[in-house]
């Protein structure tokens, strides 16, 4: 609830009218204030990256729950972008990498909070993943490839094909994770996944 009252935060930001300067819509690093958020990009690229620098197995509760709260109000925010402002601001690359992270590895070795960053994902954004994947969404480059179980399979982005691994490494995840309350994240992800 807490991350949903953030999301409509950033979501009524982005709607605030043009600061305008010199009669002109006043922009930073060619980005218009309010409307494009400006620097919120980077912040966001901030928060990740010590996010996945920090998180281990043998890290404490207190950081692993950081980084599944993070993933949970990014997707969040991605699925209130994509409904209300037209996948602005777009973070939908941040569901590859944790999804990845989560779901593309060895399922042997990949630890509970990963799966539970990724399951999260689903919880709170199903539709909107399943409509880029729909839409074979794709990003330039190898940011969006695949995890080392499935680097072969040349993905860019977004498709069915992925959209069905998820959801059979979801199916998986669930009969192998120890931790209760990530077990619980894959049942809801499994069922907001199958809506």
């Amino acid at each position: 609830a807490s991350s949903s009252k953030l999301v409509d935060v950033v979501m009524q930001m982005q709607s605030r009218p043009d600061v305008k300067k010199d009669g002109s819509a006043f922009q930073v690093e060619k980005m218009t204030l309010w409307k494009d958020l400006p620097t919120f990009g980077w912040q966001m690229r901030d928060a990740w990256n010590l996010g996945m620098s920090v998180p281990e197995e043998r890290s404490d509760q207190q950081t692993k729950d950081h980084w599944i709260n993070l993933n949970a109000f990014t997707a969040s925010l991605v699925a209130a972008a994509e409904s209300k402002s037209n996948g602005k601001p777009d973070f939908s690359l941040y569901c590859i990498w944790t999804v990845r992270d989560g779901l593309e590895e060895d399922l042997e070795m990949v630890p509970d909070f990963s799966i539970a960053a990724a399951a999260t994902w689903f919880v709170f954004a199903a539709p909107t993943i399943k409509k880029f994947c729909r839409e074979e969404k794709s990003f330039e480059g190898k940011m969006a490839k695949g995890g080392f179980e499935f680097q072969e399979r040349g993905w860019t982005g977004f498709s069915e094909e992925r959209w069905q691994v998820w959801e059979e490494r979801l199916k998986v995840a669930e009969g192998r994770v120890k931790d209760e309350s990530t077990k619980e994240l894959v049942q809801q992800a499994l069922k907001a996944v199958a809506e």
